[in-house]
């Protein structure tokens, strides 16, 4: 029994610039994201109110413990993801700023949501791929969570980010034959 082997696609470019024009796309989808959070405005939503600042501080003062439920049962969630945001106010810098940087995580999910979906609709054709994956990416970008959680104290982001790197993870390896 033989096995056919198709032939490569063409020649790939040298890793080191396919790896830089990707690092490159990350980090204009980063800003992107960081200058669409400045343009909405700065964050004032209740659980930042009633918690998210205060157990931030709380960690960072010794108080973890010592007060008993200030802000209800949200004092026992873990501060560690406040922790950026509470630093970020401490040292006093510029309310744009802080929503600048409080986006950045949306640019990487932006980013590997593309990624991703690159490979979901990899064996359609290239225009049919091309737009099934900007209607994909419109759909899961400006849906009512994604944008109104966008440099937020909610921690919705960084958790969806992560969450995109490992799905892309999951979905290369498999595509390559490595996994399944």
């Amino acid at each position: 029994m033989t096995t056919a082997v198709s032939a490569p696609a063409g020649p790939r470019p040298p890793r080191s610039a396919s790896w830089a024009a990707q690092t490159g796309l990350l980090a204009l989808a980063m800003i992107a994201a960081g200058v669409i959070a400045v343009l909405m405005r700065q964050d004032a939503n209740w659980d930042l109110e009633n918690y998210h600042f205060y157990n931030a501080w709380a960690f960072v003062h010794g108080r973890m413990g010592w007060d008993l439920a200030p802000a209800q049962l949200q004092t026992y969630l873990n501060p560690l993801l406040d922790l950026p945001f509470y630093g970020m106010v401490a040292a006093d810098w510029p309310p744009r700023a802080i929503a600048f940087v409080m986006g950045l995580p949306a640019g990487v999910g932006a980013f590997f949501l593309i990624k991703t979906l690159n490979i979901l609709f990899g064996d359609l054709a290239a225009r049919e791929r091309r737009n099934y994956v900007a209607f994909a990416f419109v759909l899961g970008i400006l849906a009512a969570n994604p944008v109104s959680v966008l440099a937020s104290t909610m921690n919705e982001w960084q958790g969806s980010a992560l969450t995109m790197i490992a799905l892309w993870l999951l979905l290369r390896r498999m595509r390559a034959g490595a996994i399944g």
